[in-house]
Parts: structure tokens; C-alpha cells; sequence
């Protein structure tokens, strides 16, 4: 009975242990780079929305952004340029485990509604 008991307490311990820093349903965050698709080069100061929900993120210096908390895929997301543009909607259907998310928008490219 003793080493059932033993067994037990090394399995919990083992469990709580991978499991531990992470909420139980807690979506993953997303890191992401926002480049122009014709020179590779970053877009800095663009404001990243995904589709659907509220707030958004902010592009930095090399077109990093961080969104803290990743909804089920797929997604759509919206890039409003620096200069009021609207890039998008990006389709995101994958988002790999240890990989940076690069939307690619072509910021040469002007559309108006009138």
C-alpha cells in the first residue's frame, strides 16, 4: 500500500511539474514579424489586429509584435499601416511551436473606396 502511495505522489509531482507556469485553457501567445513583401524589409509603427477581437498590438523598430494570447485558428488579421493603409485580411490557419508568425503585406500597394 505504502509504495501505491509513493507511486502515486511521484506521478503528481511529475504532472504538476509539466504543467507548471501554464493555465489550464490558456491560449499561447503569438510573436509575430510584419515585413513588405516587395524589399523583406520590417514595418515599423503598424497596429496588428485579429479579426473579430478587441484591441490591438503595435509593430516596434523591426516590425516585431507580440499578441499575449493566441484565439482557436483559424484567424484573420488586419495590418493598418503607418500611413492609414489597410493591409489584409492575412488568412492564419498554422501557427508553428517555437517559430516567429511573418505576415507579408505589399505596402506599395494604395487601395481607396469611394
Amino acid at each position: 500500500m505504502s509504495s501505491l502511495l509513493a507511486l502515486v505522489s511521484v506521478l503528481a509531482l511529475v504532472i504538476s511539474g509539466t504543467t507548471a507556469g501554464t493555465t489550464a485553457g490558456a491560449a499561447p501567445p503569438i510573436d509575430g514579424r510584419l515585413v513588405d513583401a516587395r524589399s523583406g524589409v520590417p514595418i515599423a509603427g503598424a497596429e496588428i489586429t485579429i479579426v473579430g477581437r478587441s484591441g490591438s498590438v503595435r509593430t516596434d523598430a523591426l516590425g516585431r509584435f507580440h499578441w499575449p494570447a493566441a484565439p482557436a485558428l483559424p484567424i484573420d488579421v488586419l495590418a493598418v499601416l503607418p500611413d492609414g493603409r489597410v493591409a489584409g485580411p492575412i488568412r492564419v490557419t498554422t501557427l508553428g511551436t517555437s517559430e516567429t508568425l511573418t505576415l507579408t503585406v505589399d505596402a506599395a500597394v494604395s487601395e481607396t473606396v469611394t
